[in-house]
């Protein structure tokens, strides 16, 4: 029943399934990109051992995962200004490509699943190097030591 299985969007404008705002979880920027790299490990994982169900699994992870938190995004948003709206169509791009690679390895198409994973690494590795340096600083500043 892994094809009936529904693969939630992260936005409502990219939502297939339509899905409501209040239904979606958000979490923090930093943690969700440590769970997106676990992901990303567990599809490199399947990779290595030819093991669609792994791939599939880490892929609709990525595709499932919860929103940024408003507070972050709006963050975010100031941040990096007229750039924000390329920082989305980079987030909405690895959603498509992580959607897409569930659908190819429930079809055990390999030659499609090693295609989106490369797309999908691309993605991310883009979004880092695009964004990283400037984000890292307004979402993490560090914290000064506590003197007791």
């Amino acid at each position: 029943m892994r094809s009936s299985s529904r693969v939630r969007a992260f936005s409502r404008s990219a939502s297939p399934h339509n899905v409501r705002d209040d239904t979606v979880d958000t979490k923090p920027l930093r943690p969700l990109l440590v769970e997106l790299s676990q992901d990303m490990d567990r599809i490199a994982t399947g990779l290595w051992r030819g093991d669609y169900d792994l791939i599939e699994k880490g892929a609709r992870s990525i595709a499932n995962h919860p929103r940024i938190a408003p507070d972050q995004l709006a963050k975010i948003k100031k941040a990096l200004g007229q750039q924000f709206e390329g920082f989305m169509s980079m987030y909405k791009s690895i959603h498509q490509s992580a959607t897409e690679l569930v659908t190819a390895a429930e079809a055990r198409n390999w030659t499609e699943v090693l295609r989106l994973h490369e797309q999908l690494k691309r993605g991310c590795t883009g979004c880092h190097t695009a964004y990283r340096g400037r984000l890292r600083p307004v979402l993490a500043p560090k914290q000064k030591p506590n003197r007791n």
